[in-house]
C-alpha cells in the first residue's frame, strides 16, 4: 500500500473515523483510513488522550504531563532502552559484519540506505544552497517523506524491542 506524502493527512482521517467509530481496533483505522497500523495506534492514543484529559496523558505517560504550547501536554521522550552507538559510520560497520544482514535482501536493501557515502547532516545546508530553487518544493516534499518513513522504521522496530522486552 503506498502512503500519502504527508502523515498529518492520514492521522485527520484517522481521527475522524475515530470520532465516529470510537472503538475500532487500529487495524480496522488503519484500513478505514488508509494509514500504517503504527500511525493508526498513534492517533487511536492521541484520540484517547483527547478524550481523556491531561489526568488520563500523565497516567498513560507514568508520570506528570508537562505543559506544552495551549496548555497542551507536551511530548514526553522516555530514555532509550537500548545504547546507540554514538558514531555512524562505526554503527553501520558493525551492521555490515552482521551476517543476519549480509546475508539477506532485505538486510542489503538496508545496508545499501545506510550507506556512509550518503549525505550527513552537517551536509544539507551546503546542498540546499546549492539546489535549483524551483526544485524546492518537490525535495522538500520528498525529504519530509522520507523522514517519515524513517520515524515510521523507528516506531516501528522500537515497539518491536518493548514487546520483547515486556515477554522477557
Amino acid at each position: 500500500m503506498a502512503y500519502p506524502l504527508a502523515a498529518g493527512e492520514g492521522r485527520s482521517r484517522a481521527l475522524t473515523y475515530l470520532a465516529a467509530h470510537p472503538d475500532a481496533s487500529a487495524q480496522e483505522v488503519a484500513r478505514a483510513a488508509h494509514i500504517s497500523l503504527t500511525t493508526a495506534k498513534d492517533a487511536r492514543k492521541r484520540a484517547r488522550a483527547v478524550q481523556e484529559g491531561p489526568q488520563a496523558a500523565a497516567e498513560s505517560n507514568d508520570g506528570p504531563v508537562p505543559e506544552g504550547a495551549a496548555g497542551r501536554p507536551a511530548i514526553v521522550k522516555r530514555p532509550r532502552a537500548h545504547p546507540v552507538c554514538a558514531d555512524p559510520s562505526l554503527a553501520v560497520r558493525r551492521l555490515r559484519a552482521d551476517p543476519s544482514l549480509r546475508f539477506t535482501e532485505v538486510g542489503r536493501k538496508l545496508l545499501r540506505t545506510l550507506d556512509p557515502s550518503a549525505p550527513q547532516p552537517h551536509d544539507w545546508a551546503a546542498m540546499a544552497n546549492s539546489l535549483p530553487i524551483h526544485c524546492a518544493p518537490l525535495i522538500a516534499e520528498l525529504a519530509r517523506h522520507h523522514a517519515e518513513s524513517w520515524r515510521l522504521l523507528a516506531e516501528s522496530l522500537t515497539e518491536r524491542m518493548n514487546s520483547r522486552d515486556a515477554e522477557a
